[in-house]
């Protein structure tokens, strides 16, 4: 790839031959976080001449470093096996880096990208693995950035500064690291304070929303009014949507573009206090085109959130691993044949789950873990439908 030839047998200077080229290792960096397309790269990295942007990505792509690859009738480019190993040497470089980076100079950018590689850098798993499960979120200009800490996401919140403000600063983003771990610790907790105390909402099916390529609600089926002002958000426009639904149907849209491998989901909590789970899914025309994504929100089944309500409690992997059993009805002696544990051991795990979840017994645990959504609906009288579920109240 090299323009020049350093003339040594050495294996730093067959790197700089490989990388060393200005803007090769910003390219990397950028694909470090995910495949881009080619206005991608050249938006991430706005001071690329166009021609310089394209003899690098050849020059990269010729040295086995990344790759072109189609998806869904466009080309991206991503990194190879090959390529993925620099991420130590760019995060390495970036920590040695930011020793000597004072307050960013007015012609500036902080990028998305950029971001998410100096957080990278500067994470410690030695520090958060003594935390909560912590989400952060912020905002670069136009662009929203989510960090998960722990792969559990249990909230975000965004941070908003006008354009003709300064960039968050340093010590504004060591406060903010600060007190996000507390405010997981409360959204956390307040998964299980009050479960299902609130009346049902009287809205029967799942809520169908389409909507178009600006963003606004095309179409909406009969109830995604309420299902919606449920969730603190209106159908009659794309800024009214609730931010979680926003960011589900962006991430849709980067499924349809082959950025992410998987149609995205998530799971809501209600102003009523039910669970729903939210799809969001690009259309297809019949000249193949995706523009309008259909977004589908119905009531969560308890396989949804049995995961989720037995996170709440802050159980280890192997206490979660025994409660999952327990919840199937096997006994003490089954489970621990089935994990390899002795019977005593077993006996210590749900000791110490009974004294996190606050019960005394297995059956108080099966109805604490099932009371969220179970409940309310046997409370209410509600008779078994068809597919298994409770029929909604008439």
């Amino acid at each position: 790839m090299a323009a020049r030839d350093y003339g040594q047998y050495c294996g730093v200077t067959q790197a700089l031959e490989l990388v060393g080229e200005r803007w090769a290792l910003l390219i990397v960096r950028d694909l470090l976080v995910g495949p881009r397309r080619y206005g991608e790269l050249a938006a991430g990295l706005p001071r690329i001449p166009s021609n310089i942007l394209a003899a690098r990505l050849k020059e990269l792509q010729a040295a086995g470093i990344l790759r072109r690859a189609p998806r869904s009738r466009i080309i991206i480019y991503e990194l190879t096996p090959f390529g993925r190993e620099l991420e130590p040497v760019v995060l390495a470089l970036g920590a040695w880096g930011f020793k000597a980076l004072g307050d960013p100079r007015d012609e500036q950018v902080i990028t998305p990208d950029a971001m998410t590689i100096t957080l990278r850098t500067a994470f410690r798993p030695q520090v958060a693995s003594a935390l909560p499960t912590t989400t952060y979120g912020a905002r670069f200009g136009a662009a929203e950035l989510l960090v998960r800490v722990d792969g559990t996401t249990w909230g975000f919140f965004t941070l908003y500064r006008e354009d003709d403000r300064t960039p968050f600063t340093t010590l504004e983003h060591q406060f903010i690291a600060g007190v996000g771990a507390a405010f997981a610790t409360g959204l956390r907790a307040g998964l299980l304070v009050g479960l299902a105390t609130a009346p049902l909402t009287a809205v029967d099916g799942p809520a169908v929303l389409v909507i178009d390529r600006n963003g606004e609600v095309a179409q909406a089926s009969i109830g995604a009014a309420a299902r919606l002002a449920d969730l603190d958000g209106d159908a009659t426009a794309h800024d009214d949507l609730p931010l979680a639904l926003r960011s589900l149907i962006g991430s849709a849209r980067q499924f349809a573009a082959g950025h992410n491998p998987l149609v995205p989901r998530m799971r809501l909590r209600t102003r009523s206090g039910q669970w729903m789970v939210a799809h969001a899914s690009p259309l297809v025309g019949r000249d193949g085109g995706s523009t309008d994504v259909v977004v589908t929100i119905e009531e969560a089944r308890p396989p949804e959130i049995v995961p989720l309500v037995v996170a709440a409690f802050g159980l280890t992997s192997r206490e979660r691993d025994v409660v999952q059993l327990v919840l199937q009805g096997i006994d003490t002696a089954e489970i621990s044949r089935t994990l390899h544990l002795s019977t005593y051991t077993v006996q210590d795990h749900l000791k110490s789950v009974f004294g996190k979840v606050g019960v005394r017994s297995r059956r108080e645990l099966i109805a604490r873990v099932f009371y969220d959504q179970y409940a309310p609906r046997i409370g209410a009288g509600s008779a078994l439908a068809p597919s298994g579920w409770f029929a909604e109240p008439v």
